[in-house]
Formats: structure tokens, C-alpha cells, sequence
């Protein structure tokens, strides 16, 4: 079982590390997502002086995929059990440059901060500090492996993900905060 989740997590691949602009693999996903989930309003808020990040444009994909497709399936439910019909679903999507960031044990000047908000129903905080596991999902349909891959992809590039998520009743927000490198370290 484990080797099998190893593999499909893609722990095998080598990453095709090129120069891209964040907002290039972003904008895919949410052409992506906007025609699937056509409700959701989007709130960009892009920092367009960025730097360019050394990464595998693929992969990123693949973690924006994933957060994204999470964030409107848990607003997407959330709305199925309101009452109040006044509710709009609502993703934030938000780019800038963190200053003094440490990640693990190094500090960088300065890396990439991406960070993927929702008004769905939250995540409950007696799951918050295993969501990153494999096998682990709230959801009924749900595999328990799209938050493994994106942590598994974002310690390939050598960043960190912190998740926050505030639960309430009519008023709930999750948080998704990538922190990348801008230069990958010598191999």
C-alpha cells in the first residue's frame, strides 16, 4: 500500500525545472475550474511584479489543481445545506513576495507566497494537523490523496504549506498559504 500511494503520488518524477511566471499555471486551473464551477466568484489579487520561480510548471499545476477543485467542492457542499439563499461561493486567490521567510531550516530574503482562500464550510479543526496525510478526506467521495500530492509536490520545489481554517457557521474561511523559493538550491 505504501509503495502504491508513493507511486501515484509521483515520488518517482524529476522535476523539469524551467523558469515560469506563477500566475501562468494559476490562470490555467481557474479557466479550468471557472467552466466547471461557473458559481464561484473569483477575487484575484496578483502582485504582477513577481520574479520569476524556478519550478516544474506541471506540478504547480497539479497543486493549484488540487487546493482549487477542494475549495469549490467544499463551497460547492457548504451551499447545498444552506438555508440562507443569499449565499455566494467565493475563492481569493492572492500573489506577493513574503520577506525574511523561513522554510525548514533556511532563511530566504525573500519567496513566493500564494495563497488560496474559500467561504466553504471549513475544516474541522480535529482534522486540520492530518489533511496532509494520504487517506485522509471529510468527504464522502473523497480519496484522501489531493492534499498528500500537493504537499508531496511542494517539498519537491523546497517550500512549505500552512493551512488555516476558520469554522463557523455563517461566516467560515479556509486558508491554503504556499511559501516557494524563487531559485531552486543546487543539486
Amino acid at each position: 500500500l505504501t509503495q502504491l500511494i508513493s507511486q501515484l503520488l509521483g515520488s518517482n518524477q524529476r522535476a523539469n525545472w524551467q523558469l515560469i511566471n506563477i500566475h501562468q499555471p494559476l490562470e490555467h486551473v481557474l479557466t479550468l475550474i471557472v467552466s466547471q464551477y461557473p458559481q464561484v466568484i473569483l477575487h484575484r489579487d496578483y502582485d504582477l511584479s513577481l520574479p520569476e520561480l524556478a519550478a516544474d510548471r506541471d506540478q504547480l499545476i497539479q497543486v493549484f489543481l488540487n487546493l482549487i477543485n477542494n475549495a469549490c467542492e467544499s463551497m460547492t457542499e457548504f451551499a447545498q445545506h444552506q438555508a440562507d439563499s443569499s449565499y455566494q461561493l467565493q475563492l481569493r486567490i492572492q500573489t506577493r513576495v513574503a520577506i525574511q521567510h523561513t522554510i525548514g531550516h533556511q532563511q530566504h530574503k525573500q519567496v513566493l507566497q500564494v495563497t488560496i482562500s474559500d467561504n466553504g464550510g471549513g475544516i474541522e479543526s480535529s482534522l486540520i494537523g492530518q489533511i496532509f496525510f494520504p487517506m485522509v478526506t471529510s468527504r464522502a467521495s473523497g480519496t484522501g490523496l489531493g492534499l498528500s500530492i500537493v504537499q508531496d509536490i511542494i517539498n519537491r520545489h523546497h517550500g512549505m504549506i500552512d493551512v488555516s481554517s476558520k469554522p463557523k457557521q455563517n461566516n467560515s474561511q479556509t486558508c491554503f498559504t504556499l511559501y516557494l523559493p524563487f531559485a531552486q538550491p543546487l543539486s
